[in-house]
């Protein structure tokens, strides 16, 4: 019998001025819809039943993140919380959330807990993303996680850090600021003609002991970075700027007290130390924002299975898990290693671990394979065939970054050893030309001072975090996120993209493919169908229900009996009537003329719905591309992006695939499992490839590219071992990180050029011996906002790089 699959593929236009009714995310042009995606509408329908339309009113005109069409989580588990606290009469509970945005979410979340039994206290940390309640023995955890989740939120077991990197990075820079501005105010009298006496021996004293409290404070943050990278044997940025602020601070208390008061650059040193801090707390800031939306991610240690012991069942971690360990897998839970059947049927979900958008059909005695997923109706007995540690479930979560560790600073890595370099040389020459000129050896070290503390870093210390943090934030508002500040570098160099297939071009759902079959139907057979079709978890029975609830928002399921006969479908009678809905042969009789698949034959793609044997309706259903696939894919080839797809599914619908998308057929490879995806990328790349993907069977091939990103929010493991992750319906936002990437590269090699020739003008002047402290304290923090000036315009919100 032929199968016919097809794959349509919208094709949205560019962004118009109509935005989506839930989050503020630009509609595609021509739509008449009101939402971006189905999870926007969703939740919009969710707050207006539920009488939180105030959420609306808090969020203003604030810019979100789309909803995204994301799958209901799992809670396995709160078993394990729920019993740490059970019998206890005020019950303290921690929950790591994702998703949360701005102060509506923390509103709408404390309105939920609100609203249910003995729920005492909920504090909401939106920076942290973590939530902490009190709450009686009537509180029903379950239904409150459960609820939230419904509005697109994320709940899991609390793992996240309390403290952050950044948090003692932002007192170090507060407390900088501070000393900086103060030492400024004293030198300010020695500018102004104050050069001897008591006054002028305080004030000098005090700038030395706020100068040394920086250097103590801020400089030491550089200084243990840049050891810790020497230990490592890798240059990066923070080496020049512990060498620029270690020499300058020295030399200047040098020339202050042992050169007889000469030329003290002790206030420019602590508002150097200031401006590195500032430059460091803003590359840090967004990329630990954007880490922090999502659930953390514990790797294999993170997943739990149910082990059944004497008659009991127990939650364990999945690495304690053994050979021939008696397993429970619930609906929607994950196999965690290779287990035999015990029951008589099975249908799970090869999407993560193999690529293939159609569930499989298992039978008692059958092998499941570590990373399918029970989309089935009931829980499955299974039997360990491996431990764990031997699973291929494993080898999938193992994260390995070396690749890309080593490849992310190169560029970096140079210009450290350049600017480094220079300097030295640079101060070596000067030093050089006064001692040729006779000079005294106070004036040699005046020069050398001068030219230590002027040469400044500014390009690559401030202008360079500023410009991620614009292009982070950018991103964020169209719905990306970056958790790795080095993407921005290495997505510059990017050359070709390879995606996945299922769930990263194609939506991951399936839709009915024919709606008019649905209003040829009478309403008899229309409330079978949908009684049929709405008991059934298998992904195309669901397009048939869902495509049934918007023909008619009325329709309900009744108290008809239906059976169930697996890897088949479903039956349905009513009196004389006998309806079934599911696989062809099986519904119109193995022998009806109307299924023959002789080559002359008719050929009917399932299911179908019958009625006593005879075809009522075709239900054909197919995967549908992202709204904007077509229109992104042309784009991206249109920008000399050469395009690969590489999928564990059926060849011939990555063909179907690449034919719609226009990709070169050789490009599209299907059939691969996760050793074959990883293999290619490590042929493909030379530094240059960025990989797309969402499922498990992606891990190795997204470690392995030089750029990776996800769709897969609501896999945890996947988003953690990404560069990127984003929540548009569309690809739309793929294309602007790449574009954004290469305006980071151009604007921060016009700082570049700008500090270059800012440097050679400080440098000049101290050759002269022309610098003065004051001229020092004017010129560096001068040339530092003009760069971050420059910075901000070139990737201002307003600029035509964030519109495509």
């Amino acid at each position: 019998m032929q199968v016919a699959v097809r794959i349509p593929t919208p094709v949205q236009e560019a962004a118009s001025d109509a935005l989506c009714a839930h989050c503020q995310q630009p509609l595609a042009r021509g739509s008449h819809e009101a939402f971006c995606c189905r999870g926007c509408e969703r939740v919009h329908d969710l707050l207006s039943a539920s009488g939180l339309e105030r959420y609306y009113v808090l969020r203003g005109d604030n810019q979100l993140a789309p909803v995204g069409d994301q799958g209901t989580g799992q809670l396995s588990w709160l078993d394990a919380l729920e019993s740490k606290t059970e019998g206890q009469l005020v019950r303290k509970v921690a929950l790591d959330v994702q998703g949360i945005q701005c102060g509506a979410c923390v509103w709408l979340i404390d309105a939920l807990f609100r609203r249910a039994p003995e729920a005492y206290r909920c504090e909401v940390n939106p920076a942290l993303g973590r939530l902490v309640c009190s709450v009686g023995p009537a509180f029903s955890l379950r239904e409150f996680v459960s609820g939230v989740e419904q509005f697109g939120y994320r709940l899991g077991p609390p793992s996240k850090a309390a403290a952050t990197h950044t948090d003692g990075l932002v007192l170090r820079t507060g407390i900088c600021l501070a000393l900086a501005a103060n030492t400024m105010f004293l030198s300010a009298t020695t500018y102004f003609g104050l050069s001897q006496g008591p006054i002028f021996e305080l004030v000098q004293n005090a700038s030395f002991a706020l100068a040394t409290l920086s250097a103590l404070v801020g400089g030491s943050y550089f200084v243990d970075r840049a050891f810790q990278g020497l230990r490592r044997g890798v240059l990066h940025l923070d080496l020049p700027i512990a060498v620029g602020m270690g020499l300058a601070y020295a030399g200047s208390v040098w020339s202050v007290y042992f050169g007889g008061g000469h030329a003290s650059y002790l206030d420019t040193v602590s508002v150097f130390i200031a401006l590195m801090l500032v430059g460091r707390l803003l590359q840090e800031r967004l990329v630990e924002k954007n880490r922090r939306q999502l659930l953390a991610s514990d790797g294999a240690s993170g997943l739990l299975a149910r082990r059944v012991r004497d008659g009991r069942i127990e939650l364990t971690a999945c690495p304690t898990l053994m050979l021939g360990d008696e397993l429970l897998v619930c609906p929607g839970e994950i196999v965690p290693v290779n287990a035999r059947l015990k029951d008589d049927h099975a249908e799970c979900s090869l999407d993560w671990i193999s690529g293939e958008s159609e569930p499989r059909a298992f039978v008692r005695g059958a092998q499941l394979p570590a990373g399918a997923i029970n989309v089935g109706k009931n829980a499955l007995s299974l039997t360990a065939l491996a431990s764990f540690d031997r699973s291929d479930l494993d080898v999938l979560l193992r994260d390995d970054q070396s690749h890309k560790a080593r490849v992310s600073g190169d560029f970096w890595d140079a210009l450290s050893r350049i600017y480094v370099v220079l300097v030295l040389v640079a101060t070596a020459v000067g030093a050089a030309l006064w001692i040729a000129r006779g000079a005294a050896l106070i004036q040699v070290l005046d020069v050398t001072t001068a030219v230590l503390v002027v040469t400044c870093p500014c390009a690559f210390g401030i202008a360079t975090p500023l410009a991620y943090e614009l292009a982070v934030n950018g991103l964020r508002k169209a719905g990306l996120f970056v958790r790795d500040g080095s993407f921005f570098d290495r997505a510059a160099g990017v050359t070709r993209i390879i995606f996945d297939k299922t769930g990263t071009l194609t939506t991951g759902t399936l839709v009915l493919q024919t709606p008019q079959a649905l209003t040829m139907l009478s309403d008899d057979a229309r409330q079978a169908l949908y009684d049929l079709s709405a008991r059934s978890n298998h992904p195309k029975s669901a397009a048939v229900a869902n495509a049934l609830r918007e023909l008619s928002a009325d329709i309900r399921l009744s108290d008809a009996q239906v059976t169930e006969i697996p890897g088949r479908g479903l039956t349905l009678s009513r009196g004389a009537i006998v309806y079934r809905f599911g696989e062809p042969r099986w519904a119109m009789g193995v022998h009806n003329t109307q299924i023959d698949d002789s080559p002359a034959g008719p050929v009917v793609a399932g299911p179908v719905l019958t009625q006593n044997g005879e075809l009522v309706g075709c239900l054909e259903s197919a995967e549908v591309s992202r709204p904007d696939a077509g229109r992104e894919v042309g784009a991206l080839l249109h920008d000399g992006y050469a395009l690969y797809i590489a999928s564990g599914d059926e060849q011939a619908r990555v063909d179907l695939m690449a034919e719609r998308l226009a990709i070169a057929p050789k490009q599209a490879l299907g059939n691969l499992d996760p050793d074959a995806k990883c293999a290619l990328v490590a042929s493909l790349d030379h530094n240059d490839t960025l990989m797309i993907g969402d499922g498990i069977n992606d891990g190795p091939a997204l470690s392995r590219a030089r750029c990776s990103g996800t769709p897969a929010v609501d896999r945890p493991f996947v988003p953690a071992r990404a560069d990127f992750y984003y929540l548009t319906p569309g690809l739309a936002p793929v294309r602007l990180a790449l574009r954004a990437s290469k305006a980071v590269r151009r604007v921060v090699r016009h700082a570049l050029a700008f500090a270059t020739i800012y440097n050679v003008f400080a440098v000049a002047l101290c050759y002269g011996g022309l610098m003065r402290p004051w001229l020092a304290a004017v010129l560096m923090p001068t040339s530092s906002i003009l760069v971050l000036g420059y910075t901000a315009l070139a990737l201002s919100p307003r600029r035509s790089l964030w519109r495509l």
